[in-house]
């Protein structure tokens, strides 16, 4: 799966969305799913991957969709060939790969620039205007913020995962997270939650923003060790100007009891937040 991608200037970075229904696999193998620019891995600032890890117990094929999205910086401007690769991982077996089963798949690729105000349109044939909004534009999506970490291995089940620092310019915005990593929960019967707060407290406008995994395999007897990539996103609104504190955190989920789960293993984790607009100016 390769597409080429026009980037029109060199100071921007790469947001990249693969979304598709992933096949799982057997006991002890592992594949990575790895967006890949001009035949390269990102590594300013970490691949932009999802990686499917099945470390033992019974075998389950588990065709899901899934997906992974991330941000890579340094490209330069021109033409760039943008692919979605299927990769080995140290330490396991090779994945039997199987992508698309029965659905379309869809990469998303958009030049993006990092930290800057709502002046976000890509000037290239006049570059002079690029600070007046009648020439520039306003866009309702902007102050990108981007972090990630790698192999992050985290398996304690309650207990906050992350913490950023988020500077929020407008009164009349909204912050929007998207969070991609890879998710497990093993235990029958029980479910993870993994969710965000913003200052200390969840967001209640619109609602929770929250993943789930509940697991309830028919044979009681059987290890469910299985880690599958995806992402959560979702945006709070009436949250207030200034410096915000950004936290991930892994609980029990609202009717079932706290699962056994890990967050990270062996990949990319990547956190966007970004200010959007949700109103007409």
């Amino acid at each position: 799966m390769v597409f080429s991608y026009k980037k029109r200037a060199s100071d921007t970075s790469l947001r990249v969305r693969f979304m598709a229904n992933m096949k799982g696999g057997n006991s002890n193998q592992c594949g990575r799913y790895t967006v890949t620019f001009n035949g390269e891995e990102c590594d300013n600032p970490a691949p932009v991957q999802g990686v499917i890890v099945w470390v033992n117990g019974v075998t389950n094929e588990h065709k899901r969709g899934r997906s992974i999205e991330g941000i890579c910086y340094n490209i330069p401007a021109g033409v760039i060939q943008v692919a979605v690769e299927r990769k080995a991982c140290s330490s396991y077996s090779t994945l039997d790969f199987y992508t698309g089963w029965h659905s379309m798949s869809r990469l998303q690729v958009e030049e993006v620039r990092l930290g800057l105000g709502r002046r976000q349109i890509i000037f290239v044939d006049n570059p002079d205007n690029s600070n007046n909004d009648e020439a520039a534009g306003i866009t309702n999506v902007f102050n990108i913020q981007h972090w990630t970490w790698m192999n992050m291995d985290d398996e304690n089940n309650n207990h906050k995962i992350l913490a950023v620092t988020y500077n929020k310019t407008q009164d009349n915005s909204g912050i929007k997270v998207t969070l991609s990593s890879n998710f497990c929960q093993r235990t029958r019967g029980k479910c993870a939650r993994w969710y965000f707060k913003f200052d200390g407290s969840e967001c209640s406008n619109p609602g929770y923003i929250e993943g789930n995994m509940y697991q309830n395999h028919w044979d009681s007897s059987a290890t469910i060790n299985f880690h599958s990539p995806n992402t959560i996103k979702g945006i709070c609104k009436g949250i207030n100007t200034g410096s915000v504190n950004v936290e991930l955190w892994v609980g029990s989920c609202h009717a079932w009891g706290l699962g056994d789960s890990t967050f990270g293993y062996m990949t990319t984790t990547a956190l966007i937040v970004e200010e959007v607009y949700y109103t007409t100016l």
